[in-house]
Protein backbone atom coordinates (compact mmCIF):
# COMPACT_ATOMS: atom_id res chain seq x y z
CA UNK A 1 0.00 0.00 0.00
CA UNK A 2 0.87 3.26 -0.78
CA UNK A 3 1.15 6.78 0.84
CA UNK A 4 -1.64 7.91 -0.66
CA UNK A 5 -3.79 4.93 0.10
CA UNK A 6 -3.05 4.84 3.75
CA UNK A 7 -4.04 8.53 4.06
CA UNK A 8 -7.90 7.59 2.05
CA UNK A 9 -8.12 5.00 4.58
CA UNK A 10 -7.20 7.30 7.40
CA UNK A 11 -9.85 9.95 6.29
CA UNK A 12 -12.83 7.61 5.45
CA UNK A 13 -12.37 6.16 9.10
CA UNK A 14 -12.74 9.63 10.79
CA UNK A 15 -16.68 10.39 10.34
CA UNK A 16 -17.57 13.96 9.41
CA UNK A 17 -19.51 16.15 11.87
CA UNK A 18 -22.74 16.72 11.86
CA UNK A 19 -24.84 20.01 10.97
CA UNK A 20 -26.61 19.82 14.70
CA UNK A 21 -22.63 19.35 16.09
CA UNK A 22 -21.08 22.18 13.81
CA UNK A 23 -24.09 24.47 14.33
CA UNK A 24 -23.66 24.18 18.56
CA UNK A 25 -19.86 24.59 18.09
CA UNK A 26 -20.73 27.79 16.17
CA UNK A 27 -23.19 29.31 18.71
CA UNK A 28 -20.70 28.34 21.71
CA UNK A 29 -17.35 30.26 19.41
CA UNK A 30 -20.21 33.19 19.08
CA UNK A 31 -20.66 33.15 22.73
CA UNK A 32 -17.32 33.23 23.22
CA UNK A 33 -16.58 35.84 21.06
CA UNK A 34 -19.05 38.51 22.87
CA UNK A 35 -17.56 37.06 26.35
CA UNK A 36 -14.15 38.25 25.02
CA UNK A 37 -15.62 41.34 23.74
CA UNK A 38 -17.23 42.45 27.44
CA UNK A 39 -14.02 41.25 28.86
CA UNK A 40 -11.99 43.83 26.84
CA UNK A 41 -14.47 46.48 27.07
CA UNK A 42 -14.15 46.21 30.53
CA UNK A 43 -10.60 45.99 30.78
CA UNK A 44 -10.49 49.18 28.65
CA UNK A 45 -12.72 51.28 30.87
CA UNK A 46 -10.76 49.88 34.11
CA UNK A 47 -7.76 51.47 32.24
CA UNK A 48 -9.15 54.54 31.54
CA UNK A 49 -10.33 55.17 35.10
CA UNK A 50 -7.02 53.95 36.50
CA UNK A 51 -5.57 56.60 33.88
CA UNK A 52 -8.16 59.50 35.20
CA UNK A 53 -7.00 58.93 38.48
CA UNK A 54 -3.41 58.78 37.68
CA UNK A 55 -3.49 62.10 36.08
CA UNK A 56 -5.61 63.68 38.90
CA UNK A 57 -3.51 62.65 41.07
CA UNK A 58 -0.35 64.12 39.14
CA UNK A 59 -2.64 67.47 39.24
CA UNK A 60 -3.00 67.44 42.99
CA UNK A 61 0.49 67.47 43.41
CA UNK A 62 1.44 69.76 41.12
CA UNK A 63 -0.98 71.81 43.22
CA UNK A 64 0.42 71.34 46.25
CA UNK A 65 4.05 71.85 44.75
CA UNK A 66 2.85 75.26 43.57
CA UNK A 67 1.19 75.70 46.18
CA UNK A 68 4.90 75.48 48.82
CA UNK A 69 6.16 77.20 46.60
CA UNK A 70 3.87 80.01 46.96
CA UNK A 71 4.50 79.60 50.88
CA UNK A 72 8.58 80.13 49.99
CA UNK A 73 8.42 82.76 47.96
CA UNK A 74 5.64 84.98 49.52
CA UNK A 75 8.05 84.76 52.57
CA UNK A 76 11.06 85.43 50.70
CA UNK A 77 9.35 88.84 49.68
CA UNK A 78 9.32 89.42 53.71
CA UNK A 79 12.38 88.72 54.11
CA UNK A 80 13.58 91.31 51.56
CA UNK A 81 11.43 94.01 52.60
CA UNK A 82 13.39 93.64 56.22
CA UNK A 83 16.80 93.46 53.79
CA UNK A 84 16.06 96.81 52.39
CA UNK A 85 15.40 98.49 55.59
CA UNK A 86 18.27 97.22 56.95
CA UNK A 87 20.19 98.73 54.29
CA UNK A 88 18.31 101.95 53.94
CA UNK A 89 19.07 102.71 57.69
CA UNK A 90 22.45 101.55 57.40
CA UNK A 91 23.06 103.52 54.44
CA UNK A 92 24.81 100.82 52.29
CA UNK A 93 24.18 101.57 48.68
CA UNK A 94 25.24 97.98 47.71
CA UNK A 95 23.17 95.87 50.37
CA UNK A 96 20.15 98.26 49.05
CA UNK A 97 21.24 97.56 45.44
CA UNK A 98 21.64 93.71 46.05
CA UNK A 99 18.02 93.94 48.01
CA UNK A 100 15.96 95.97 45.08
CA UNK A 101 17.65 92.84 42.74
CA UNK A 102 16.48 89.91 45.09
CA UNK A 103 13.01 91.58 45.21
CA UNK A 104 12.85 92.34 41.54
CA UNK A 105 13.96 88.71 40.94
CA UNK A 106 11.35 86.87 43.97
CA UNK A 107 8.47 88.81 42.56
CA UNK A 108 9.09 88.23 38.95
CA UNK A 109 9.02 84.47 40.02
CA UNK A 110 6.10 85.07 42.18
CA UNK A 111 4.62 86.36 39.31
CA UNK A 112 5.50 84.34 36.68
CA UNK A 113 5.09 80.57 38.50
CA UNK A 114 2.48 81.55 40.37
CA UNK A 115 -0.78 82.72 37.75
CA UNK A 116 -3.55 80.77 38.97
CA UNK A 117 -2.74 81.94 42.85
CA UNK A 118 -2.54 85.88 41.70
CA UNK A 119 -6.22 85.66 39.41
CA UNK A 120 -7.72 85.88 42.50
CA UNK A 121 -5.47 88.58 43.78
CA UNK A 122 -5.93 91.35 41.11
CA UNK A 123 -4.89 94.12 43.45
CA UNK A 124 -1.71 92.37 44.94
CA UNK A 125 -0.54 91.02 41.27
CA UNK A 126 -0.49 95.01 40.24
CA UNK A 127 1.01 95.93 43.21
CA UNK A 128 3.67 93.49 42.89
CA UNK A 129 3.93 93.94 39.20
CA UNK A 130 4.63 97.85 39.93
CA UNK A 131 6.90 96.92 42.77
CA UNK A 132 8.93 95.47 39.83
CA UNK A 133 9.10 98.54 37.86
CA UNK A 134 9.65 100.68 41.56
CA UNK A 135 12.81 98.22 42.00
CA UNK A 136 14.18 98.69 38.24
CA UNK A 137 13.94 102.21 39.27
CA UNK A 138 15.44 102.45 42.35
CA UNK A 139 18.31 100.81 41.30
CA UNK A 140 19.07 102.94 38.62
CA UNK A 141 18.37 106.03 41.07
CA UNK A 142 21.47 103.94 43.47
CA UNK A 143 24.25 103.76 40.83
CA UNK A 144 24.49 107.71 40.94
CA UNK A 145 26.41 108.03 44.59
CA UNK A 146 25.21 111.71 44.71
CA UNK A 147 22.17 110.60 46.21
CA UNK A 148 21.01 109.26 49.62
CA UNK A 149 20.24 105.97 49.97
CA UNK A 150 17.15 106.92 51.31
CA UNK A 151 16.53 108.96 48.83
CA UNK A 152 16.91 106.52 46.05
CA UNK A 153 14.68 104.26 47.52
CA UNK A 154 11.91 105.94 48.84
CA UNK A 155 9.39 105.03 45.96
CA UNK A 156 10.15 101.46 45.99
CA UNK A 157 9.81 101.28 49.62
CA UNK A 158 6.25 101.88 49.66
CA UNK A 159 5.57 100.04 46.88
CA UNK A 160 7.21 97.48 48.79
CA UNK A 161 5.19 98.24 52.32
CA UNK A 162 2.50 98.33 49.70
CA UNK A 163 3.36 94.24 48.94
CA UNK A 164 4.25 93.05 51.47
CA UNK A 165 1.21 93.96 54.30
CA UNK A 166 -1.13 92.08 51.50
CA UNK A 167 1.20 88.89 51.47
CA UNK A 168 0.20 87.93 54.96
CA UNK A 169 -3.23 87.64 53.65
CA UNK A 170 -2.43 85.98 50.91
CA UNK A 171 0.09 83.35 53.21
CA UNK A 172 -2.78 83.07 55.31
CA UNK A 173 -5.31 81.69 52.12
CA UNK A 174 -2.71 79.37 50.89
CA UNK A 175 -2.30 77.93 54.64
CA UNK A 176 -5.38 77.58 55.27
CA UNK A 177 -6.98 76.12 51.79
CA UNK A 178 -8.01 72.56 51.87
CA UNK A 179 -6.98 70.72 48.41
CA UNK A 180 -8.15 74.26 46.42
CA UNK A 181 -6.05 75.63 43.50
CA UNK A 182 -3.06 75.80 45.56
CA UNK A 183 -3.06 72.79 47.33
CA UNK A 184 -0.19 73.84 50.01
CA UNK A 185 0.87 70.73 52.40
CA UNK A 186 -0.09 72.39 55.43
Amino acid sequence: MGKSSRSMTLSMRIPAPSEDFVAWVTVIGFVATLAGLGLVWYQTAKSRSAAEAARDAARGAEARVRGNLALVLLARLNDIDREIDLSVRDDDRRGAVRATLTWRETAGEVIGLLPELLQHHDDFRKKLQESVALATAAKESLLDDSRAVMDCTKRFRAGVGQVCTQVAVVLAEIKTDAGGTNGAIG
